[in-house]
Parts: C-alpha cells; structure tokens; sequence
C-alpha cells in the first residue's frame, strides 16, 4: 500500500500543475519512503505555505504603495504649469520679489 499512495500523489501533483502541491507531495512521499513522522513534515510544510503567503501579501503592498506614489507624483506634476517643473520634475521656486536695502519691498 505505501507503493500506491506516492504514485497516487505524484500523479495528483502532475495533473494540477501548482507548485506548491507539488513541494507537499514531495515531503509526504520522502516522509512515507523514510518512515519520518507523517505529523512534523506536515507541522513544517503548514509553516512554510504560511511563511510563502505572508510573502507574497507584503510583495503585493508594496506593488501597490508604489503604484499609489507614482500616481500621486503624476497628479502633483499635472498641477503644476509646465515653466515651472525643472528638468528634473520637480517644481521650481518663483525668483524671489526684489526688495530694496531697507528690507521693504520694491513696488514694480
């Protein structure tokens, strides 16, 4: 029977496609084949499927977080008239108002 059940996995594993199937059949047929306790590399895969999905959540924010500032900095730069964005993209400051060397302001 123990020749059945990793045939009967692995065939699972190839009908379906998904990777992550295929890392569980994997761990169960080597822990069948070697006689390791069936509860600890299932106790590691759960672990390891947690692990991968925690990945894959702070991946897709920060996918995300960027996406929100690259739209934020285009609707900021929409905003402001074409003579004063400097080459870099970012605005430019208006030449100051002349004064006078009392420190009033000179009327033009």
């Amino acid at each position: 029977m123990s020749g059945l059940l990793p045939t009967a996995l692995q065939g699972l594993a190839d009908r379906t496609g998904l990777a992550s199937l295929r890392r569980f059949v994997d761990g169960v047929v080597i822990a069948v084949q070697r006689g390791t306790p069936l509860a600890d590399v299932l106790r590691a895969q759960a672990q390891d499927v947690r692990e991968e999905g925690r990945r894959a959540i702070m991946e897709a924010g920060g996918r995300k977080a960027i996406a929100i500032r690259a739209q934020r900095r285009a609707v900021s730069l929409r905003r402001i008239p074409r003579d004063r964005v400097d080459r870099c993209g970012t605005e430019s400051l208006p030449p100051p108002e002349p004064r006078s060397t009392d420190g009033l302001m000179v009327r033009r």
